[in-house]
């Protein structure tokens, strides 16, 4: 039994596996002990293990991937024996030269012989998508899932439609590629699961025409999986030296295998000229700290967080800030998973870098949108103020020096009731009318010098802090589109005619930083007799 490619064959299905395997040596196997035996002295190079539905267990996928995993060129796999017809397909090219990497919530990659490019997810999926396109030579698909289901953009993948995915569903109708990875919690478990193999993505993509990998239990699923697959199948391994190099990173970091593949192991693609990965598999150990890009990541996170919970909490009408934090909580599990994949998969330094560029770029386009939303409800609803202090303890005010005029002025802290609020600190000048909030843990902001002119206020903006955004809005105005914040300060006029009223106006600047939120209310008389032109 050395180096042979075997097939091992459950009860009722030896003529089912004469026909898909005539010429490998068949080995009828009857029970779990038998398999047991047989695997303890087993030295073959594959083993292919032919069953029904309900003969392909979670017992058999981990005693075949267990044993596989002891030699680096061993592979093993599940031969599916069926009654249902294979399903009528249209016919479709093939690109062997490309795999594709989409990881929900993230970008997506493509692997070739240049190595590894980010692009657009929605182009991916439109191709993928798209049976008049090349199928691709494998994708990997890396998100939440079962073994019906998987997350796919802003879409899922389904083998029927349910009112439990609310959002739009897709029925594979053909093939998708030579191979697909599912890397989802139990996409490939089989025999034990609740789900008929009627309802199963894997036994359907299977029968589409695609070798199928994927989990047959729980686990963490990581990015890092996925650049095992895409490398691995490009470099020419057969699928069950795939599966192989899969299990044994599972079986370091999760502490068993967990893959196993629907499909011939001996099958091999052929190799691509594939530039080498600087370190994209090199596993980190657990104690290494986390790069500090990804740190400030995901500690911005958990701050934008709690200051979008506040104000979801303090504007519960606002549909649009239920969305954001919404996102906001979305964008925080993204990071606290790309922690785990450091400390227990580990990632390479272009990994590193490309989440970091996203969480960036993902958190300044939230606290934007948080910033609008908060703008447009002081525009049309009036002072924050009258909605966080139902929310706290208002403690004893303490005067200062007003920075605007040098008047006296108080400021005054309230205490969150609710441990997940942050801390408000307002300062009230009763001489120039100015007015400072601070909400959650930030430095304050440099006052703004406002004057009105004859035909236009001019106001002076400091540099606003760090990573933060800023908006220029007037209370209780919501025609007057808000000004965003120049990144380098400076000085902005908004002119008369572009302000719905005059008279008494109240100028509200607004930053939001990760960890705070600051606004500064200025107010001010301008003449309400102005000619006609001046005025809107």
């Amino acid at each position: 039994m050395m180096d042979e490619d075997i097939v091992l064959v459950a009860p009722t299905c030896g003529a089912f596996a004469k026909r898909q395997f005539p010429s490998r040596r068949l080995i009828a196997i009857l029970d779990e002990a038998q398999l047991d035996a047989f695997l303890a002295s087993c030295r073959a190079s594959s083993l292919t293990f032919c069953g029904t539905w309900r003969q392909l267990t979670v017992r058999v996928s981990r005693a075949l991937a267990q044993w596989a995993i002891q030699k680096p060129e061993r592979g093993c796999g599940f031969s599916l024996v069926t009654n249902v017809s294979p399903q009528m397909r249209p016919r479709r090219p093939l690109d062997s030269n490309r795999v594709y990497e989409i990881i929900d919530g993230f970008p997506a990659a493509e692997h070739n012989a240049a190595g590894r490019q980010i692009i657009d997810s929605n182009f991916v999926i439109g191709r993928l998508l798209d049976p008049s396109l090349p199928a691709p030579l494998g994708a990997v698909i890396t998100g939440h899932g079962s073994e019906y289901c998987i997350r796919l953009g802003s879409r899922w993948f389904s083998t029927f439609n349910t009112a439990f995915l609310t959002d739009p569903i897709i029925l594979p109708s053909f093939k998708l590629g030579d191979v697909i990875f599912l890397n989802c919690c139990s996409s490939l478990k089989l025999g034990d699961s609740c789900v008929p193999e009627s309802y199963s993505l894997a036994a359907l993509l299977f029968s589409l025409g695609s070798a199928v990998i994927g989990s047959f239990r729980n686990l963490h699923t990581s990015p890092h999986y996925a650049a095992i697959f895409a490398q691995a199948l490009l470099q020419g391994n057969s699928l069950g030296e795939i599966v192989n190099r899969l299990n044994a990173e599972s079986n370091r970091f999760e502490r068993g295998v967990a893959f196993q593949l629907l499909g011939d192991p001996v099958h091999r693609l052929g190799p691509v000229n594939l530039r080498p990965s600087a370190g994209l598999l090199q596993s980190r150990p657990p104690q290494l700290p986390l790069p500090s890009s990804l740190k400030r990541a995901l500690e911005d996170n958990l701050d934008l967080e709690l200051l979008s919970a506040a104000l979801t909490r303090w504007i519960p009408e606002s549909s649009a800030l239920a969305e954001v934090h919404a996102n906001v909580e979305d964008l925080t599990e993204y990071a606290g998973s790309t922690d785990h994949a450091w400390h227990i998969t580990g990632l390479g330094e272009e990994e590193v870098a490309q989440l970091s560029q996203f969480f960036e770029h993902q958190r300044h386009a939230l606290q934007l949108a948080l910033l609008t939303a908060l703008a447009q409800s002081i525009q049309t609803t009036g002072w924050i103020q009258t909605r966080y202090v139902t929310f706290c303890r208002r403690l004893s005010p303490t005067t200062h020096t007003c920075a605007r005029c040098g008047g006296v002025c108080n400021w005054t802290p309230y205490e969150p009731f609710a441990s997940y609020l942050p801390a408000v600190h307002r300062e009230e000048c009763d001489h120039c009318g100015t007015t400072q909030e601070r909400i959650g843990d930030g430095p304050q902001l440099t006052i703004l010098t406002v004057q009105p002119e004859a035909s236009s206020v001019a106001i002076s903006i400091p540099t606003p802090p760090e990573r933060s955004q800023g908006l220029l809005l007037f209370h209780r105005m919501p025609s007057f589109a808000p000004l965003p914040w120049p990144q380098e300060g400076g000085k902005v006029h908004i002119p008369y005619s572009a302000l719905s009223f005059l008279g008494r106006l109240t100028l509200v600047a607004a930053v939001l930083s990760p960890n705070c939120l600051a606004l500064q209310y200025h107010t001010f008389f301008v003449c309400p007799d102005l000619p006609h032109e001046t005025v809107q």
